[in-house]
């Protein structure tokens, strides 16, 4: 369901109690003894009229929902002030119980309209306020009293809404992660080939450490670099082409593996001594620029290599070395590769 149904369906309700509402009191009022209120009969041709002029805007926004929004919520919201005005007058001293509903008022029409209705509803609250400090025969004379519900009208709802912006921002904070997880699930689901996945890298390199092999570990994450935008979700239409070129930089007893979505490992036992030769080929292996959707993307490796035995002898410090030198390399510019043992010297 789209944001506009939301706030029409909600627009709807609204209008739908507030005929409600005022139908319930419409009754009530013709069961009020003339002799027990003087002014009864005004009330009741206010109520009646007001309950007509509802009946019309419901209908209005039911058969025409699509026409003048803007200006029907902020109309639907002033009569709701003239009637709130009109009874607070008209009962004098008993209408204080009727002030609460000002702030009630801005902050329904907040929470189902939007943010800009709070500054209508505050103006329109603002403006029927004064008008009973300056014109009520019985209010003006308790301007003490309308301040005071004046400035609780402004506030309360005010402090209400920024709980509201700040709980939608981290709703919004939360779908974005989520949204992140998906696509790196989506990209786990294209199935690369030339490569081993996550579980055949674990039972290997447990049988490296078993044997006490001595061997190279490297962790290898690859960055997205989009018109100066660096992304580490790497597009999963180039994820096979950058595997296709380090299966070609590898030796034949090298292991080569999937982690997650755009995370490798290689294990390889060639001789220390040829090392940073070879980290320099895996290196121009992954290094290119693509294009896509018409931008030119370039595709650049994190790579963080733990030597075993000489960095650990369990497989899981061995991967936690590799992972710390990975993300090393990532703060470094220019560098796209390091070892764990240049952190820990």
């Amino acid at each position: 369901m789209s944001k506009i149904e939301v706030e029409y369906r909600e627009e709807r309700f609204y209008s739908l109690v507030r005929v409600s509402v005022l139908s319930i009191l419409t009754i009530l009022s013709f069961l009020v003894p003339s002799g027990l209120f003087s002014k009864i009969q005004l009330v009741q041709l206010v109520l009646g009229g007001l309950m007509i002029l509802s009946l019309a805007y419901h209908a209005f926004i039911t058969y025409m929902p699509d026409t003048i929004i803007t200006v029907r919520k902020n109309i639907l919201l002033l009569m709701d002030f003239l009637i709130l005005t009109f009874l607070i007058n008209v009962l004098g001293e008993q209408g204080i119980y009727l002030l609460p509903l000002y702030a009630l008022i801005v902050m329904q029409s907040s929470v189902s309209y939007g943010l800009p209705y709070y500054i209508s509803g505050a103006v329109i609250s603002t403006a029927s306020l004064a008008y009973l400090a300056m014109e009520s025969p019985y209010w003006k004379g308790q301007y003490n009293i309308l301040v005071a519900f004046g400035i609780t009208t402004l506030l309360v709802p005010l402090f209400y809404i920024k709980s509201l912006i700040r709980m939608d921002q981290r709703i919004d904070e939360a779908e974005e992660k989520i949204a992140y997880i998906d696509e790196l699930e989506e990209q786990m689901h294209v199935e690369l080939k030339g490569i081993e996945d996550r579980d055949a890298y674990k039972q290997k390199i447990k049988e490296l450490v078993k044997k006490k092999e001595t061997f190279t570990l490297m962790f290898i994450s690859l960055e997205q670099i989009e018109e100066e935008h660096e992304d580490e979700n790497v597009n999963a239409t180039l994820l096979q082409s950058v595997v296709d070129e380090v299966n070609k930089a590898l030796d034949d007893d090298d292991f080569f593996a999937r982690l997650s979505g755009n995370e490798f490992a290689i294990i390889t036992k060639r001789q220390r001594v040829f090392l940073r030769k070879y980290l320099q080929k895996i290196e121009e292996a992954i290094i290119s620029t693509h294009v896509v959707n018409g931008k030119n993307v370039r595709i650049e490796p994190n790579i963080g290599v733990a030597l075993h035995p000489e960095d650990a002898h369990n497989e899981m410090v061995l991967g936690k070395c590799a992972d710390e030198a990975m993300n090393a390399s990532k703060e470094k510019e220019n560098v796209h590769y390091m070892f764990y043992r240049g952190l820990t010297s």
